[in-house]
């Protein structure tokens, strides 16, 4: 799509903005993980998110090169070192050191299927199609992640995973990277960050409403 200055000058600055607030949102597992280490009870947080993080970045970060997507590529390479240190930080305080790497392994192998079947299978004129589709469906599972923590705290009445601060910088995130799609005509960014963003804007309205205050 073509951008007059302007337009790219506001581009630039919600690509920024976008990655200050992804970067926000991929810390904030820090201090469950800290937490989690200070009581060596690590193996009970969320491993397949963690990975997921990385996966997800790796997966943008490609498609970010092969779309010369600077933007898109700056946030996932700066959020990829966040998940990278998370999953050598969960690895080096677990006491199941052979099951976080078969989860790796696995979750590695799944990785280079589809990115696999994306550069070496698929055509190349539908190339940046399916890798779209892949890191979509990735980045939704992601970013939706956090809601499902929600669903199953209305149950239990435990709100202390799913803290309203988080919640709210992953609504503001998303929303800024869905304008940065719109604007810059991929619907690959900007439909699963709207998804994203309702996801979020869900989860706060369930944490106002079924909270417990003292």
């Amino acid at each position: 799509r073509e951008l007059n200055f302007f337009t790219m000058l506001y581009v630039a600055s919600l690509a920024t903005v976008g990655t200050a607030l992804s970067l926000l949102q991929f810390i904030s597992p820090w201090p469950m993980l800290h937490r989690a280490a200070v009581s060596n009870d690590m193996d009970k947080q969320d491993l397949l998110t963690l990975i997921s993080m990385v996966l997800n970045s790796l997966l943008w970060s490609t498609y970010a090169l092969l779309v010369q997507d600077e933007g898109i590529l700056l946030q996932n390479g700066s959020c990829l070192f966040v998940g990278a240190y998370f999953n050598y930080f969960y690895f080096s305080k677990s006491r199941k050191k052979s099951g976080v790497a078969t989860t790796w392994a696995i979750a590695t192998a799944l990785f280079a299927g589809c990115l696999g079947y994306c550069l070496w299978v698929v055509e190349l004129q539908h190339l940046m199609h399916h890798l779209g589709i892949i890191c979509a469906f990735s980045n939704v599972q992601l970013q939706c992640s956090p809601f499902v923590k929600m669903v199953r705290a209305v149950h239990t009445g435990d709100f202390s995973e799913v803290p309203l601060g988080v919640s709210f910088i992953g609504f503001l995130s998303s929303c800024v990277w869905s304008t940065y799609g719109y604007l810059m005509g991929n619907m690959y960014i900007s439909h699963p960050y709207l998804v994203a963003a309702l996801a979020a804007a869900l989860q706060m309205l369930l944490y106002l409403i079924f909270v417990k205050r003292p």
